[in-house]
């Protein structure tokens, strides 16, 4: 299996926005939120599951 994100993607996952709304993600951009719930539900994750799936692309993609 293979996961292909575009070179132009990669970027726009990090927010550049400062919103400061409560409960809300300062760190990862709507893209990455919608990105990842897109993999939860496309390989049936649980929420706890879909961190791990992710940390390990960030590693394979060697970015944080």
């Amino acid at each position: 299996m293979n996961i292909w994100l575009s070179d132009s993607a990669i970027p726009k996952w990090q927010n550049t926005e400062k919103q400061g709304v409560r409960g809300r993600s300062e760190h990862y951009s709507d893209l990455a939120i919608e990105t990842c719930l897109t993999l939860r539900a496309l390989f049936h994750l649980p929420l706890r599951a879909l961190e791990g799936f992710v940390n390990s692309l960030h590693t394979m993609m060697d970015t944080s």
